[in-house]
């Protein structure tokens, strides 16, 4: 996988005939693959729109993959392949639904898909299944005491300002209540 400045390029998404004759169906595969190399490269978002080629973002860069731009049929029906048919009636009436999506082996992403300049985008955030620790992020120990600070027994919440950018925050990084051991 190869962002401009490093790697392989990326292949777009294949479709094929459906073999029941009702039209044409989006590959996950691509889309998968595309998704596992995110993780290898410990990025934390994917975002595809149309009239570019897909960004991912790791360390905080966001950063274009070489390729073909994605046409808006490319988004839209890769957008319909993917999402549960209780959300696709959600999209079609607000033009923007929030799923999960799950890859085999891989894990979860949290997905919002929505209309854009009169096509559809989607952004993509892996959820991180296994907490790092205090001691794997270089935090020091007070963030730690602060994690498990409870207040009339629940749990102290750090939230960003509102309408800031969706970054993880540290109750998606450390969890108290599972601690490893802080070496």
């Amino acid at each position: 996988m190869k962002s401009v400045q490093e790697g392989p390029p990326w292949a777009p998404p294949r479709f094929a005939r459906d073999t029941q004759g009702e039209g044409r169906v989006v590959k996950r595969d691509d889309l998968d693959r595309l998704l596992h190399d995110l993780a290898h490269v410990d990025g934390s978002d994917l975002h595809l729109k149309s009239g570019a080629p897909p960004r991912w973002r790791v360390n905080g860069v966001l950063s274009t993959l070489e390729g073909p731009p994605l046409a808006p049929k490319d988004t839209s029906e890769l957008a319909v392949a993917i999402m549960p048919p209780n959300i696709r009636e959600i999209f079609e009436a607000k033009h923007e639904a929030d799923f999960a999506y799950s890859v085999q082996g891989l894990g979860r992403f949290r997905v919002n898909v929505f209309c854009q300049r009169g096509s559809v985008a989607l952004a993509m955030r892996l959820v991180h299944t296994n907490p790092s620790t205090v001691a794997e992020l270089g935090l020091p120990d007070v963030v730690r005491r602060l994690a498990e600070e409870r207040r009339d027994g629940r749990r102290v919440r750090v939230n960003e300002a509102h309408g800031q950018s969706h970054r993880p925050t540290l109750a998606e990084h450390v969890h108290p209540e599972a601690p490893k051991p802080l070496n």
